[in-house]
């Protein structure tokens, strides 16, 4: 399923500044999930009902029973490929829901200013995306009331 594209995607991820330790680590993930998804009998054309069966699999519980086993890292493996692969041109990208005007000036904030590579910034927009959705893209409507409650019931849903 990914065999074809493997050197490609790791110049891809090269390319954002992904370290070679973790090339190699998300390549392994990606052969680990390919080879989950050939065994269910998925293929490439069909990667993006993989990837959600991948993940409502996790969603339920399933832990993996052995080294290369399905696993969350894994599952969020497949995804970057997926990006690798609309990026690519590879298929079409899906038409993403528009980001809070906040978020894309921090994102670029965070890009010009400060040097975020792709990786950080989206391990932060993973964290401030919600919070904007959930409290308003106006900062100075949050008080700590409205924020210690957002928290509490992010602490609680990650139990």
């Amino acid at each position: 399923m990914a065999a074809d594209h493997a050197a490609d995607f790791a110049q891809w991820l090269r390319g954002r500044r992904y370290t070679p330790l973790t090339i190699v680590e998300r390549t392994r993930l990606l052969a680990s999930w390919t080879h989950w998804a050939r065994e269910e009998g998925y293929r490439l054309a069909a990667i993006r009902e993989a990837h959600a069966a991948s993940f409502a699999l996790i969603e339920a519980g399933h832990r993996p029973r052995f080294r290369g086993d399905l696993n969350k890292d894994a599952v969020e493996c497949a995804k970057l490929f997926i990006a690798y692969l609309e990026d690519q041109g590879v298929m079409t990208r899906l038409p993403a829901k528009p980001a809070a005007p906040l978020v894309v000036e921090f994102a670029a904030w965070a890009r010009e200013q400060r040097g975020l590579a792709e990786t950080t910034l989206a391990t932060y927009l993973g964290t401030i995306t919600p919070f904007v959705d959930a409290l308003g893209d106006i900062p100075t409507a949050y008080d700590a009331v409205s924020i210690r409650a957002y928290m509490i019931e992010r602490a609680k849903a990650c139990q």
